[in-house]
């Protein structure tokens, strides 16, 4: 009996030491997997190549800049305002005096020193460069040691931290700069340094292993320029790249969803798409013809039945990224074919010949200008057309190049004109009316009042939140009643990715598409 229980314990001892080697070698596994995965590059498929590495230029696309470089103060994937180069900051009361310290111990991708003077050097050059236009602002620039950076204004300015948040504010190395004071070389502060670049092919970004916010978790990043987005959809499904924005690639999203081996992740953006009315035209003067029509609008069944997971009905003046500077009110009116021919006819609008509507022996004939070359654009112009047609406007669609539909609403040469909401670099919309469209000395004056015009100069020179959101509201629920535009939806980042990269998180704002690559 004992040299069996002897027996019987010499097998369990040697059954447990196979299990302890097989687990062992199973977690090891595991961690080589694991290894390996993270090893493995992300490669994306992009539209744009760099063309450049000044961050200031145009040249210099958005998807590049912030994993290169760093701002003073960023945007985080929720579209907030966060410490960046910047730890802290502080305004005066009057708003003419910013002063930001800066975060120690930062080092360039070359190994020089984060300084103040060359926080200087970078806006200095900035100011008296590419962003000449939007630096006008500041009058001068001070350091009063190699930590602090004071900014002196022309004008009281309360929201100049957002102000600084753009990636085309980057600060580049000193060393970046040829005699000629161009930028010649990627050297930034950012999360990636750029390994190798060949031009119209790829550029490969590694890891930042001195990164101020830890090294990345991938180490290494390829974007694959690829024009065409089917094409770019193509390259994702064989595998070829393994993230992918589905911008301009909408009948690809249905199909990829399908595919277990992908994952189709989404989030609502800052971009909205507009069509602005000329209100300058008789035919369009009348806010109740206005109104009217875009109640003939049925944006909840017409904007995800044509755009599917790539667009939200626009309902608000802004998307839902901008968070509190929305108002609450919606902007867009329900949809309501009755009302809408209601209105019409309180405006004098009655049925014509071919069902068109006339007034004075004029028929509510319009056009719709729009950018020829996009097609979710010309799908939703076609859309429209149907739409209105239901209540007597007849619309001809006006396609034009992406130059030439600018310089006709800068003109004011266009009925209804479809375009997307710009002037809007930063998370809070203030410029959008100042500088772009509603007030008395903006850009493109779509639509003007003196009530209005007046709000935004209040706006522009106040400092409490609470009063700036209260404002906000009241210029988007004044413009609401005047409909000067219609928002036909707000733009979702849908982004493509391989199982090996699902937890990717995809950010509110365009400039930060693949910021998440950055994370340690």
């Amino acid at each position: 009996m004992n040299a069996c229980v002897r027996r019987l314990g010499t097998a369990f001892q040697t059954l447990a030491l196979v299990l302890a080697l097989v687990l062992s070698l199973g977690l090891a596994l595991v961690r080589g997997q694991t290894a390996q995965a993270a090893m493995t590059p992300v490669i994306i498929g992009e539209d744009v190549d760099i063309a450049g590495f000044d961050p200031a230029l145009n040249e210099s696309p958005w998807a590049f800049r912030p994993l290169v470089y760093n701002t003073l103060v960023e945007l985080d994937l929720d579209f907030k305002v966060t410490p960046s180069l910047a730890t802290h900051w502080e305004a005066s009361l009057d708003g003419r005096t910013w002063t930001f310290f800066l975060r120690p111990d930062v080092v360039f991708h070359d190994g020089s020193p984060l300084t103040a003077e060359v926080v200087k050097m970078n806006f200095e050059r900035l100011r008296e460069g590419a962003q000449k236009s939007w630096l006008s602002g500041i009058e001068e620039i001070s350091v009063p040691d190699e930590a602090t950076v004071v900014f002196r204004m022309n004008a009281p300015t309360f929201i100049f931290d957002s102000h600084l948040t753009p990636p085309f504010l980057s600060i580049v190395g000193p060393a970046a700069l040829d005699d000629e004071g161009k930028v010649v070389a990627a050297i930034g502060t950012g999360p990636f340094t750029v390994e190798s670049w060949q031009k119209g092919r790829e550029c490969v970004l590694k890891a930042n292993p001195s990164y101020w916010g830890g090294k990345p978790r991938t180490d290494q990043v390829i974007f694959r320029i690829i024009r065409d987005p089917d094409a770019r959809v193509m390259a994702f499904e064989s595998g070829d790249v393994n993230l992918v924005s589905l911008r301009g690639a909408l009948t690809a999203v249905q199909r990829l969803e399908k595919n277990e081996a992908f994952t189709i992740l989404k989030r609502t953006g800052q971009t909205s798409e507009n069509i602005y009315l000329n209100t300058r035209r008789p035919l369009l003067s009348d806010a109740r013809v206005r109104r009217a029509l875009a109640k003939a609008l049925d944006l909840e069944t017409m904007i995800p039945e044509l755009l599917g997971e790539t667009a939200e009905p626009g309902r608000t003046f802004f998307a839902s990224g901008f968070g509190a500077y929305v108002s609450p009110t919606p902007y867009m009116p329900r949809f309501d074919l009755d009302q809408a021919k209601r209105l019409l006819a309180e405006a004098g609008w009655k049925v014509g010949p071919r069902g068109v509507l006339e007034k004075d022996g004029s028929p509510m004939k319009l056009s719709l200008t729009v950018v020829a070359n996009n097609a979710e654009n010309m799908l939703l112009a076609a859309a429209i057309q149907h739409a209105l047609k239901a209540v007597g406007c007849e619309v001809v669609l006006n396609p034009v190049e992406s130059a030439a539909i600018t310089e006709q609403f800068r003109n004011g040469d266009y009925d209804l004109l479809m375009l997307g909401q710009w002037l809007i670099p930063h998370n809070e919309p203030f410029t959008h009316y100042r500088f772009g469209y509603y007030h008395d000395n903006s850009t493109y004056k779509v639509s003007t009042s003196p009530e209005i015009t007046a709000l935004i100069d209040e706006l522009e020179s106040t400092a409490d939140r609470e009063r700036r959101l209260e404002l906000h509201h009241a210029i988007q629920d004044g413009l609401g009643q005047v409909m000067p535009a219609w928002v036909l939806f707000h733009r979702n980042n849908v982004i493509a990715v391989s199982r090996d990269f699902a937890d990717f998180t995809v950010s509110v704002g365009t400039w930060q598409l693949y910021r998440d690559l950055a994370k340690p």
